[in-house]
């Protein structure tokens, strides 16, 4: 299998341990012949005592030595203080065994101490294998002279069939610079024989190594083998052989097991067929001489000793490669070139390159790693999860030392298996569900999945297929409490991979009702909120067969987890449904499983309710189903544009709220139209219509239940004119987008929006003989097929629409045919379609008499007019003028309520028009007759000028010296708060004052001061004529100030408050003939005079008047 059990691992450890040994003998003897100069055994002196190579030397099988002592002598080395590196190596059959290193101690040959630089520690040896077999450690030699070595070590002793010498070797790399002396030696120093406790017995048969299987022919199909090592030669001929999975399962998975022997110590079985996970061999002697079990490890690819003639470092890149492998899989490397096996075979993984024609893959200089197939074994096993090989690429296999290399590829299959959650719970009784999504890069590939336990025993099993869309999700149905993963095989290639641990739990799962009292009226929806706790499901009962009739047994799923179920009984047709969940999560769900009643009306009654989990019943709750009534019609109107906003009772809310929807009796041609009917319980007809006629909106649902006899909605004209028949709404014609409803269960209320501009109205010859008969159900000929039901075929066929002073009266008719009324009731109002009008404010007239519109040549200045649309409408105010001097400029507005009808403001910028230049303006695209084209002119901009001096009063009265006004006006006392609000700091103001110029003005003060404080005076425009200071009054709208370069034309000075003073009877302002005036330096008792930029607009009038105060305040305080 592919996933790093620790069968797999010592099995390849294995391999890699015997080259290990070997190949390092060979090296080392090498090295040591040559330089003469390291040996085993040290002189007995100084602080390293004894001088034996290997104290003991001899040990029993499957012994452990503690304080295992080896020492080791290396001649002369250079002391110039470097650092020297020693490694001790000893065989990877010791190494596995295990090592635990104590001390390593060196001196000088005379006996002194050799400087140790760092502790030393055990490490992975030369062979790159993963078992820490060495010693490493390091010195600084200051003396050339011979160094001496003891090793400490706690070591343990393998089991043999026969008494075997193993050898131990080190290392010494002399870390010269080159001035003299020194040199890197190597050699085998120690033999430590193991002896063989049987005493010459001829051993039991047991598994040397785990079994692999591999392919013989790779290029064939059917031709797998498994090899089998035993310790010691057997005769296998009568041995039976059965493969099963490792779960212990004891269905044969193999059964055309044969045994071949092709050597005394290994037996080679014909499997016929490929396996494509580790199974269990059992192995059965007659003579019971070997009988056990062992698990064979399965490979996905096999490289084979190379036979292409190709040299060693290279081979053709221009056909397929040898072998593929999924990253994961398992890879048998095989030492047999044409039938011929080798043994103790060593193997190199190089990487590659291709050459200038992408023809040949070529070896790197030094292979990535290397192993042996071990001894008697022709077979060794490489994981292509090790982490020097990389996905994508191609590496020449070097089997043997053959004159030949095989490539071996490594593709990426992208195997996973994941799970979404590590903790899941299950109640009393009950089972947990597990689930694992597994994925792949490819498609169509069978996988193996386990539900594998904390004793890592398989519980659970199953096969799935991962589908085209790369991903399968498997599930187990778990109710034990415990710990587990799922661990996954891909079936073709033997790629594994498991999930984290998943955490099982048996909880005590708690359900509950968010409300004691659940109320809706007969017809409604009752909304019931079930809290779940520690469970996904609960069980709800509601009613009772003796108290009320009705019963019903249902069970509710908390699909997205949430701990909340919002369940909802429709009491017209007493069904069940859930409240939809978040769009991307799991649904809630309920299902019945017995009910009383069904398709009934319920009555007004009381229905207890209880939920539970288990047995026991957890909360209780009341379903209270009250009368019903259909009490009254409001009609609304808002702009077309927010004809789709209106989408609950909430926007209703929000929408009359900003102003957008008002109660009118009438409404412009194009508007929207909204009724607001209070009506209970006719919700759960429209739920119930919406799911059984399988319509998308409630809208489709509306329409399909009016004009009977039970339900209807009719829009009439009141008003045709003589001869003519009335104009009737046909709902059913009226497309949905011209159709809004609303059903606000909650509030009892049902709102229906029609978009005027786009409803359907037809002539219909009303019945006179039930025209507003005693029903209230307005009757039309509409059964044009004469069957007895309404067919809308009596509607005339041509289309027209609502008209200018046209009247209707809109009724919503509940039929005592409906089960919801003892006798029939309706509720109407009545609407007048307006023209679409609108005109401009205006302030003066043409030489022609016709209304004028004046701006002065500056910015901000204030358009306004009145208009029949709906307040919320977007309109565009344009002025635009011809001639010499054209322009043209723009501003959407929105219309609002302004209380006594709907309004418009806009403010355009005129600063860069000459004074008297003439200009038109309009609103166009709005149906409004000739765009409301109304004449403009730029007027030269008022001025002003104010002054006021330091003073003292008793706080009621200011008086002002002097103030200069254009266009009359008043002149507005504030105090030191004007930079806060606009508003809050007026403290009084003058009466109407006359164009011109006056002086000692007293202004009286609506709030006088306790206190010394400042006192700002600002002269204020009459921009509505009316001689009524109306700025505060209209938040701004009207009687802005007069301004000068933008900013508001002020005065401020210091007013002392003495209680005792004796208040200056108000003298008459004495008017003056106005006098131009240049714009002074303002200071404290210096008059501002200055153009003023006509009326702003009134959020720029309180930026402005802001402003002013904090300059004033701000040369104040300088």
């Amino acid at each position: 299998m592919t996933d790093t059990s620790e069968k797999i691992r010592a099995l390849f450890l294995t391999a890699l341990m015997v080259v290990s040994v070997f190949g390092a003998t060979v090296a080392f003897a090498g090295s040591a012949a040559a330089a003469g100069n390291l040996s085993g055994g040290a002189d007995d002196q100084g602080s390293i005592t004894g001088s034996a190579a290997a104290e003991p030397s001899s040990v029993s099988e499957g012994s452990s030595q503690n304080n295992h002592l080896f020492r080791f002598s290396v001649g002369s080395q250079d002391g110039n203080g470097n650092t020297d590196t020693v490694y001790i190596e000893f065989p990877d059959a010791v190494a596995q065994e295990g090592l635990s290193l104590n001390s390593i101690d060196f001196e000088y040959a005379d006996g002194n101490d050799v400087q140790v630089d760092d502790s030393a520690i055990l490490v992975d040896g030369t062979d790159n294998d993963g078992v820490d077999d060495t010693v490493k450690a390091t010195l600084s030699p200051e003396e050339t002279k011979g160094v001496e070595a003891k090793l400490d070590i706690d070591t343990s002793w393998p089991a043999v069939g026969s008494d075997t010498d193993y050898d131990i070797s080190a290392e010494y790399q002399d870390g010269s610079d080159g001035s003299s002396g020194g040199a890197d030696v190597t050699g085998n120093f120690a033999t430590v024989t193991v002896t063989d406790s049987s005493g010459g017995a001829t051993p039991a048969i047991s598994a040397e190594q785990d079994p692999v299987e591999f392919d013989t022919d790779p290029t064939s199909d059917n031709t797998n083998a498994i090899e089998l090592i035993v310790n010691r030669t057997v005769d296998a001929s009568g041995y039976e052989y059965t493969l099963y999975r490792d779960d212990g399962s004891t269905s044969t998975l193999q059964t055309d097991v044969g045994a071949y022997t092709s050597s005394g110590d290994r037996i080679v079985l014909d499997l016929g067929s490929d396996i494509s996970k580790d199974l269990t061999l059992n192995i059965n002697d007659p003579n019971s001489d070997f009988d056990t079990n062992v698990t064979v490890t399965s490979t996905s690819a096999t490289v084979q000793e190379g036979t292409s003639g190709n040299s060693p470092s290279s081979s053709s890149a221009s056909d397929d490669v040898d072998s593929v492998v999924f990253q994961g899989g398992d890879v048998a490397v095989v030492a047999d070139d044409s039938g011929s096996p080798a043994t103790d075979a060593g193997y190199e993984v190089f990487e590659t390159r291709t050459d200038d024609d992408d023809t040949i893959y070529q070896s790197e200089s030094s292979p990535l790693f290397g192993g042996s197939t071990g001894s008697s074994s022709y077979v060794a096993v490489v994981d292509s999860d090790n982490s020097q090989l990389s996905s994508g690429e191609v590496y020449n296999v070097e089997v043997d030392s053959t004159t030949s290399a095989s490539q071996l590829q490594i593709r990426g299959l992208g195997f996973n298996v994941s799970t979404n959650e590590t903790s899941v719970d299950f109640n009393e009784g009950g089972s947990a569900t597990v689930e694992a999504n597994i994925t792949a890069n490819f498609g169509n590939r069978p996988v193996e999945v386990d539900l594998v336990d904390e004793d890592d025993d398989v519980v659970q099993s199953q096969d799935v297929m991962i589908d085209g869309d790369r991903e399968v999700t498997a599930s187990f149905d778990v109710s034990d409490s415990g710990n587990y993963t799922v661990e996954a095989q891909d079936v073709q290639s033997g790629v594994t991979s498991e999930t984290d641990s998943i955490v099982v739990s048996e909880v005590t799962g708690d359900a509950s009702f968010d409300s004691s009292i659940i109320e809706t009226p007969r017809g409604g929806v009752a909304n019931i909120t079930l809290s779940l706790d520690n469970t996904e499901t609960a069980r709800v009962q509601i009613g009772d067969l003796e108290d009320v009739n009705y019963y019903a047994d249902l069970t509710v799923t908390d699909g997205n987890e949430d701990g909340e179920v919002v369940l909802q009984l429709n009491t017209y047709e007493s069904k069940y449904s859930v409240v939809d969940t978040p769009s991307g999560e799991d649904s809630d769900s309920v299902s019945v499983s017995e009910r009383g009643a069904d398709s009934v009306v319920l009555g007004a009654a009381d229905y207890n309710a209880n939920v539970s989990v288990s047995s026991e019943e957890q909360g209780v709750s009341t379903v209270v189903v009250t009368d019903r009534g259909t009490d009254e019609m409001v009609l609304w109107t808002t702009a077309d544009d927010d004809f789709g906003d209106i989408n609950s009772g909430g926007d209703v809310a929000t929408f009359a709220a900003q102003g957008n929807l008002t109660q009118d009796s009438t409404v412009a041609a194009g508007d929207t139209l909204v009724h607001q009917i209070k009506v209970t319980g006719i919700y759960g007809l429209v739920q119930d219509e919406l799911a059984k006629s399988n319509v998308d909106s409630a809208e489709e649902a509306l329409a399909n239940i009016v004009g009977t006899d039970a339900v209807d909605l009719t829009m009439v004209q009141t008003n045709p004119q003589a001869n003519e028949d009335p104009k009737v709404l046909d709902l059913e014609a009226t497309s949905t987008d011209a159709l809004n409803v609303v059903t606000d269960n909650d509030n009892g209320t049902l709102y229906v929006s029609v978009d005027t501009s786009e409803a359907v109205f037809k002539r219909v010859d009303i019945d006179d003989n039930d025209f507003g008969d005693d029903s209230g159900q307005q009757d039309y000929a509409a059964d044009g097929d004469g069957n007895g039901e309404y067919d809308n075929t009596g509607f005339g066929s041509s289309e027209v629409s609502a008209a200018d002073d046209d009247e209707f009266e809109v009724t919503f008719f509940i039929g005592e045919e409906s089960n919801l009324a003892d006798d029939d009731e309706s509720v109407s109002a009545t609407y007048t379609v307006v023209e679409r009008t609108a005109s401009f404010d205006t302030s003066a007239e043409t030489a022609d008499g016709d209304p004028l519109v004046t701006v002065q040549n500056a910015s901000n200045q204030t358009i306004s007019g009145t208009t029949s649309v709906a307040p919320g409408t977007n309109v565009t105010v344009r002025a635009r003028a011809t001639g010499d001097n054209p322009f043209l400029k723009t501003q959407e507005v929105e219309v609002h309520d302004h209380g006594d009808g709907a309004v418009f403001h806009a403010n355009l910028d005129f600063s860069d028009v000459s004074s008297g230049t003439n200009f038109t303006l309009t609103v166009p695209n709005q149906g409004f007759e000739d765009d409301a084209e109304t004449d403009g002119r730029v007027a030269p901009a008022p001025t002003a000028s104010v002054s006021i001096s330091n003073q003292t009063t008793d706080g009621t009265t200011v008086t002002v010296d002097s103030a200069s006004l254009s266009n009359g006006g008043f002149v507005t006392i504030h105090d030191g708060s004007l930079t806060d609000s606009a508003f809050d700091s007026v403290r009084g103001t003058s009466a109407y004052l006359e164009a011109g110029s006056h002086s000692d003005i007293e202004v009286s003060l609506d709030a006088p001061y306790e206190s010394d404080g400042t006192v700002i005076a600002m002269p204020h425009q009459d921009t509505n004529g009316n001689e009524a200071y109306d700025f505060v009054s209209s938040d701004g709208a009207d009687d802005g100030p007069y301004t000068a370069d933008g900013a508001a034309v002020t005065d401020d000075a210091s007013l002392t408050v003495d209680a005792s003073a004796t208040p200056t009877p108000t003298p008459t302002p004495t008017e003056e003939t106005p006098t131009p005036t240049s714009t002074p330096t303002s200071t404290e008792d210096t008059p501002t005079s200055t153009e003023t930029g006509g009326q702003p607009g009134f959020g720029a009038a309180l930026a402005i008047v802001a402003l002013a105060g904090a300059a004033l305040l701000a040369l104040r305080r300088e």
